[in-house]
């Protein structure tokens, strides 16, 4: 039973991928596993959300190519605001004010859409005299209205598309410093008055048309529109039926295969959620007719999802967000990003087969499994394309256009075969994909411009920072808990670029201060902040996958918890030893990484009860094992050799009563159950 060509093998993928041809937007409302937060649109109504969306998506092409209109290429300023202009108006047409709205297009939203084009499209059209007068400082009577109209506007997208606790949060953060002058203490500042709050934050270099917003126009639109052609021309499918070739038969192929696809779906995705719904139904099936109980392929899905955000080349739209605020190049962030991935997912597929092997779980049935042949044909393509875009990022160094060759690639090969050409449909598909997701991204990243623009006004980060600092009394291994706790506690109630874009604004001056690596703080804060995805009681990944598998969200999110604890402890190890993100000598970075690999592998058979090459592990060895893991994994010489010689030694005397259990067990009975060691 596998796929003809031209079809997906993977049951039900299409329907779950709202780049397909299939109506992925019906999934909410038929699996109730997320509320359907999207407003059913009549043909005129998406037709303008449409065009819009393929405005926008013409305009970042034309800015990052340099192709001239009319003679002239737009200023920096004029693009981000135009990008403005196309995207608003969608978010008050797919985003109603209120659940009951969702079935109608109410007058005030065709208004608050109209407004959010007429409004960024006169900035648009006067870029210029922004730009050159300095309107950040001083902006015309009718400059300060459109502002004092358009800030409220941004506050209300972020409200539709995240909730009102970021729409309060920010509101608070962008007005304080009209009271800022009566803060107690260092936090006292001078008194600003509204009018210099409301035209700094909307045309301040450190506003809504700053940073973060620059991010996307320059990077993260030609990202999405290469995911985008990537999942409608079937990577999806393609990457789930290579992960099942290899490793379907295998012990417990079924759940390393949805690791693998974890790895691989982020190419697609950068959400976490949306992860889960994409290998969710495709592999917890096949996972709980293998064996695993239901809650341990939940937290299993849970798991492989989180990581796919974290996972190079494509990690979403925080790593371009990252990239910009640190000023580096994109594949620099990669390539640091990198080792930690990969031990994270080593630590999931070392606990999986662990268990497989303590419970006699097998491997599929052939029947189920597609041919490793033609899995790797269709791979081939995507492989490729991913090359291109790494040979563009790191030879040519073209990172904003590198998305788009590497798309065009693919639209190519596309139509050479009959069952893959991409129709009018298609692309459309594409681009209503896209709209969708900016929709999401387009209000949180404006609105984030509200605390950056706030912290540069009044110089409150650098006040936070030190604050931070005196309480952890200088020891930098308090300073990181505390951090650490604070990232965890913002990513209960935020998505994943929300909660990096906050914590780095106020976390990430005071740990780059005492010394430690810039790269490896912020990874560090976006490693903290995704904790709380699989860690009840908030775990947000857990929920879909819990409700996918039938099982309960608290025994799925626990059970997700241990499946993933290296992602609890990594990010502490590089961000105090930086070889682990391959950033210091050729020999520390061999050792570092070494040693993690052997240290990633002993804790998580600790945690499983199961070491290869020896077997099941009594509870005293298991525990000993899950310490020697630790000490090896840790980043400090004299740790990595008494964690190396203690494992050595219990190796040797556990295998030794191996054997001896094993000679005698068989003198007894060859059925008898083997003993624990």
């Amino acid at each position: 039973m596998y796929a003809k060509p031209g079809e997906t093998f993977s049951p039900g993928l299409d329907k779950l991928l709202p780049f397909t041809r299939k109506e992925g937007s019906k999934l909410s409302s038929q699996t109730g596993v997320i509320p359907a937060k999207y407003r059913t649109l009549g043909p005129i109504p998406l037709g303008v959300v449409t065009v819009f969306t393929t405005v926008g998506i013409v305009t970042s092409i034309i800015f990052i190519f340099g192709i001239l209109i009319f003679g002239r290429c737009m200023l920096v300023y004029g693009y981000l605001n135009l990008l403005q202009a196309m995207f608003m108006p969608v978010v008050f047409l797919m985003l109603p004010a209120h659940p009951r709205f969702r079935d109608k297009l109410p007058w005030y939203d065709i208004l608050l859409a109209c407004l959010s084009f007429v409004i960024p499209f006169t900035f648009f059209l006067n870029a210029w005299d922004i730009s050159i007068l300095g309107w950040e400082v001083d902006a015309p009577t009718w400059g300060y209205t459109m502002a004092l109209v358009y800030a409220p506007m941004v506050l209300e997208g972020v409200r539709r598309a995240q909730g009102r606790f970021l729409c309060i949060f920010l509101l608070l953060v962008s007005i304080y410093p009209l009271v800022s002058h009566l803060a107690p203490g260092v936090l006292e500042t001078p008194r600003y008055s509204l009018y210099k709050i409301v035209i700094f934050h909307l045309y301040g270099p450190d506003g809504i048309s700053g940073l973060i917003w620059g991010v996307v126009g320059k990077m993260f639109i030609g990202f999405l529109f290469f995911g985008s052609v990537m999942a409608i021309t079937g990577a999806g499918s393609a990457f789930s039926d290579l992960a099942m070739a290899v490793l379907g038969r295998v012990r417990g192929g079924a759940a390393k295969a949805t690791v693998g696809s974890g790895a691989l779906v982020g190419i697609l995705s950068g959400s976490t959620v949306a992860n889960v719904l994409i290998m969710g139904p495709v592999t917890i099936p096949g996972m709980r007719r293998t064996g695993y109980p239901s809650h341990y392929a939940g937290g299993i899905v849970s798991c492989a999802a989180t990581g796919g955000v974290l996972m190079p080349p494509v990690m979403g739209a925080v790593a371009f967000v990252m990239a910009g605020i640190l000023n580096i190049r994109y594949i620099d962030l990669c390539i640091a990003a990198l080792v930690p991935a990969l031990l994270y997912y080593l630590g999931l597929f070392i606990q999986v087969d662990g268990f497989a092997a303590r419970s006699g779980i097998k491997g599929l049935p052939k029947s189920e499994i597609p041919p490793l042949g033609r899995s790797i044909v269709r791979f081939l393509p995507y492989v490729v394309a991913v090359a291109i875009l790494v040979w563009l990022l790191i030879g040519l160094r073209r990172e904003a256009q590198a998305p788009y060759y590497a798309s065009l690639y693919l639209i190519v090969i596309a139509m050479f075969r009959k069952e893959t050409r991409l129709g009018f449909k298609d692309f459309i598909n594409i681009i209503q994909t896209m709209g969708r997701i900016m929709v999401e991204i387009t209000p949180i990243c404006l609105g984030i411009g509200f605390i950056l623009g706030t912290l540069s006004i009044t110089g409150t980060a650098l006040i936070l920072g030190s604050a931070v600092v005196d309480l952890a009394g200088g020891n930098v291994y308090l300073l990181l808990i505390f951090v650490g706790a604070v990232c965890f506690v913002i990513g209960m109630g935020l998505d994943v670029i929300s909660l990096y874009l906050i914590a780095s604004a106020v976390m990430a001056l005071p740990l780059i201060e005492i010394g430690l690596d810039p790269i490896a703080v912020h990874l560090f804060l976006l490693y903290c902040g995704n904790l709380s995805y699989i860690t009840p009681p908030v775990c947000i990944a857990v929920y879909p996958a819990a409700a996918l598998c039938g099982a309960t969200v608290l025994k799925t999110g626990f059970q997700a918890m241990r499946l993933g604890a290296v992602i609890f402890i990594i990010p502490f190890l590089f961000v105090l030893n930086p070889a682990f993100i391959l950033h210091g000598t050729p020999l520390e970075i061999i050792r570092v990484v070494g040693t993690g690999i052997l240290g990633v592998i002993l804790l998580a058979s600790g945690i499983e009860g199961y070491l290869a090459g020896i077997g099941r592990l009594a509870p005293a060895t298991r525990a000993i094992t899950f310490a020697c893991g630790v000490m090896i994994f840790l980043p400090w010489l004299t740790f990595e050799i008494i964690g190396a010689a203690l494992f050595i030694g219990i190796f040797l005397i556990t295998l030794v009563l191996h054997r001896r259990g094993r000679a005698k067990q068989n003198e007894v009975s060859e059925y008898q159950e083997p003993r624990n060691f």
